[in-house]
């Protein structure tokens, strides 16, 4: 008999009709009264749906709970000023109390050009501003959003103070507030992480556990009858049993210990860790010289990811990474070299980590990390006034295409272009590293003629305030000293781009880089 050819992998991480749907628009007649104890635990099954990210200039219409008693486990007041869990986020998100049209909102008395004046929350501004919600348990309004995804009270430096952290009960000015609550650097980082929530939520596979990780795993199944994601880790082993009938009957056969568990799979990875650090930290050992290399690598909430901590001085982070080496098993008597970046906690002279660490390892030279010194040169060139102008201007026009309706009109004139594109939107300019924003920058050129059309076609909107926008970006990207700006950024990012690549192998020597950098020098 013909053996049965194997299907493909990217078979194997199909959606499924059991996958969490989301709509593409909220609908107002979806709302109900339904009142739980325990939102937590009430959620069967979630619809979410939106039309926009946060553009105050689009309107929107939003699903939500109607309640009048601030008892309701629904009202964002339950929410605030703590870390969310995921199953709470997902309520904030999608589930939160909203007052009906015809709700009496508290009023509060104000001076207003000497005069005595009544002001009180509008139900208008819940409309207009999407994510924007009110609560009756304290009186207050808040973004949900940020409230969903704050982490701390503040976010790279900026305090999240009203609407995030405390209650907006002022209403002098509120519009202009909320306006500029909108354009704060920490409410885009957390829409764009309210947007990589909902598509994880919508294709579960993408996580290691997936949406489904426990149970008999079954691994023949007719494409028409596929079982719901049962994420990576149990689709790539179903898969590989297909070519190995031992595996197969072992996972097929009756019997509960199968090693798949959500549990087994932490502890298997955390095997492969200790295994592979073993076998690093021998070969660093058995080679007697090795240097170390340390940055940051912080979360949306700021918190450090592989090493967390809070003391961040010299001495602090200094104590971490000896403490951390001595932990792995590395003799720290074979440091010869330590590589960071040139903040003053890292590379002072006194108090940095590199002077903390040569007083223990006098060998342990410290060298400031080539690419960064790329990085710093770079970023000092672009100080001047024509240059700083210019990408903020691509940062600006990058940002006013990020909402959906805008993205959609930019999507559309790109499509119906006879040129074969092989860029299709516009990509964020990188906040650290400035010579890998020749990517953003040469998309950008790539696209200009479609961003131009783009604008020219939203500046005729009704809308006034984003067809206003749109023309201001519109005449800006086409006087003569932007242009020529783009044309020599991108020129000179193209060739500080490999430089920067060059300097990071990892074979590279001091003479080589010097070389390297003569060299573009050179080529400029």
């Amino acid at each position: 008999m013909a053996q049965k050819k194997q299907e493909s992998i990217t078979s194997f991480f199909k959606l499924t009709p059991s996958t969490l749907e989301l709509n593409s628009t909220f609908n107002n007649n979806t709302c109900t009264n339904k009142r739980a104890s325990s939102p937590v635990n009430s959620i069967d099954s979630v619809k979410i749906s939106r039309t926009s990210n946060l553009d105050t200039n689009e309107s929107t219409n939003v699903s939500f709970t109607e309640d009048t008693n601030y008892s309701n486990n629904y009202d964002i007041g339950f929410y605030t000023d703590r870390v969310l869990s995921n199953e709470e986020i997902l309520i904030v998100m999608t589930k939160l109390w909203m007052p009906n049209i015809s709700y009496k909102f508290p009023q509060k008395l104000y001076t207003v050009q000497n005069k005595s004046k009544y002001l009180k929350f509008q139900y208008s501004w819940l409309l207009r501003f999407p994510w924007l919600v009110y609560s009756i348990k304290l009186n207050g309004a808040f973004y949900r959003i940020c409230v969903a995804f704050s982490k701390s009270n503040e976010n790279n430096g900026q305090n999240l103070g009203a609407l995030v952290k405390k209650k907006k009960n002022n209403w002098r000015n509120a519009i202009v507030d909320f306006k500029e609550h909108s354009n704060k650097g920490y409410h885009k980082t957390f829409v764009l992480s309210s947007d990589h929530f909902i598509d994880v939520i919508k294709h579960p596979g993408k996580s290691i556990t997936g949406h489904r990780d426990s149970g008999k795993l079954i691994v023949e199944q007719e494409n028409d009858k596929l079982i719901q994601n049962q994420g990576s880790f149990r689709e790539i082993l179903r898969y590989r049993a297909q070519g190995d009938n031992d595996l197969k009957s072992f996972l097929e056969a009756e019997g509960t210990i199968k090693y798949t568990s959500a549990t087994l799979q932490n502890e298997i990875i955390e095997s492969c860790n200790k295994i592979i650090l073993n076998k690093i930290v021998t070969n660093i050992n058995s080679q007697r010289c090795f240097t170390i290399l340390a940055d940051e690598t912080a979360d949306i909430g700021g918190i450090e990811q592989f090493v967390p901590t809070t003391d961040t001085t010299g001495k602090g982070l200094a104590d971490i990474i000896i403490q951390n080496l001595h932990s792995f098993g590395i003799e720290t008597k074979y440091l010869r070299g330590q590589g960071y970046d040139g903040c003053a906690s890292m590379s002072g002279q006194f108090n940095g980590v590199q002077a903390i660490i040569r007083q223990i390892h006098p060998l342990a030279t410290y060298v400031h990390c080539a690419a960064h010194v790329l990085n710093l040169s770079v970023s000092y060139s672009c100080s001047i006034q024509e240059i700083r102008n210019c990408l903020g201007t691509i940062s600006k026009v990058r940002d006013f295409f990020i909402y959906p309706k805008r993205k959609d009109v930019l999507k559309n004139e790109i499509e119906e272009s006879q040129e074969c594109l092989t860029k299709k939107t516009l990509k964020r300019l990188c906040a650290t590293r400035w010579v890998k924003r020749f990517h953003a920058v040469n998309d950008f050129l790539e696209l200009f003629e479609y961003v131009i059309e783009s604008l020219f076609i939203i500046s005729k909107w009704n809308d006034t305030e984003t067809s206003s926008q749109a023309s201001n970006l519109r005449t800006s990207i086409l006087k003569g000293d932007f242009i020529i700006c783009l044309l020599i950024v991108n020129k000179v990012f193209s060739y500080g781009l490999p430089l920067s690549k060059q300097l990071q192998r990892i074979n590279i020597d001091l003479g080589e880089a010097m070389d390297l950098a003569e060299d573009t020098i050179k080529e400029l």
